[in-house]
């Protein structure tokens, strides 16, 4: 009886020590002070014009830090609809909500590790987002995006450059983006290096996994329209048109890819990926300079990639599909028309 009783009580003080470090997580966020980040008390709290970032107007970098810092204390950020000319960088924090109400940036915009690894995580980007620059990933994991748009315009690039698309990159992990749009992916320069691919999936002995897309459309890349590596991914829908357009010349290759495979551009490229889905793929080959309209490559056989509905339209120069004896990707229906 004295054995069980003691054993109640270091419950109780357990479950008592855990309940005061939640308080204590919730007092932290109630009682954060953000008068001393208050530029221009008109707006409402999380509202950026509040801490002094307007659309439309010259960013103030510090004022920008201090809006990101807020959203890692648990205040609700919120970016107006306009033009920002910056980058928006999270690295290594946690537990951040932003809404985009239309919101575009001239730079890019990243989600990634800090210096010494910290992942950023259970970061949530709800609204319509669109850069002329790139969105990038890298090391971080719970990440949820409902638009994201990635433009092409030389006058609103912070570098007078063309779209560099959409790098998910390694160490990403459970990863949702309801939609996906890439109008534009540029070339023929050293600033496109790292951009091979409108939308990458892929990293070197960490490769990304739980990326679930539920629509994406590659509108034009000068290069390869989609490459894809790792584990447990789903793509709901997926359209791919003019691709290969431009050069792989000035390149630091792809992670899990050779040189020569670069050269062959596809408009879609599955590469070491596992366990994955890809339920409708449509490639529109009309204005395509592809050499390839997918490139099956290899894969764990007892670990499928599955594509549900595989439809190739437009193909009036007979653009061929590229096999190899070691793949791992499944097509349960395939259709191909000319029209």
């Amino acid at each position: 009886m004295f054995i069980k009783s003691k054993y109640i009580f270091v419950c109780l003080l357990a479950l008592i020590s855990c309940n005061r470090k939640s308080d204590s997580a919730t007092a932290v966020i109630s009682t954060v002070n953000e008068s001393e980040y208050v530029i221009n008390s008109n707006y409402t709290k999380g509202d950026v014009r509040r801490y002094g970032v307007f659309p439309n107007q010259k960013v103030n970098q510090s004022y920008l830090k201090n809006i990101l810092e807020l959203g890692d204390l648990g205040i609700k950020i919120r970016f107006p609809k306009g033009f920002y000319d910056t980058n928006l960088i999270l690295k290594g924090q946690q537990d951040v909500s932003v809404y985009f109400d239309s919101a575009e940036f001239s730079g890019q915009v990243q989600i990634v590790d800090d210096t010494i690894g910290k992942p950023s995580q259970n970061i949530t980007f709800k609204g319509k987002l669109k850069t002329y620059n790139k969105f990038f990933v890298r090391g971080s994991q719970n990440i949820s995006i409902d638009t994201l748009i990635i433009s092409s315009d030389t006058l609103k690039n912070n570098f007078n450059e063309r779209s560099l698309g959409c790098n998910i990159y390694s160490g990403v992990k459970n990863l949702r983006l309801n939609y996906l749009k890439i109008e534009d992916l540029g070339s023929g320069s050293d600033y496109y290096r790292y951009s091979l691919a409108a939308l990458q999936i892929h990293g070197w002995n960490n490769n990304p996994e739980s990326i679930k897309i539920n629509e994406a459309i590659i509108e034009k890349s000068d290069r390869h329209g989609v490459y894809i590596t790792g584990n447990n991914h789903t793509i709901k829908k997926l359209t791919v048109k003019k691709v290969g357009l431009g050069s792989v010349e000035f390149n630091h290759g792809l992670e899990d890819a050779s040189n020569d495979e670069i050269d062959h551009i596809a408009a879609l490229w599955i590469n070491k990926c596992q366990n994955s889905e890809l339920n409708s793929v449509l490639i529109d080959c009309e204005q395509t300079n592809a050499k390839i309209t997918v490139n099956f490559d290899e894969g764990s056989s007892g670990y499928p990639t599955i594509i549900d509905n595989l439809k190739v339209i437009n193909n009036s120069n007979y653009i061929k599909m590229l096999p190899n004896d070691l793949t791992n990707i499944v097509v349960r229906h395939f259709e191909e028309t000319n029209d």
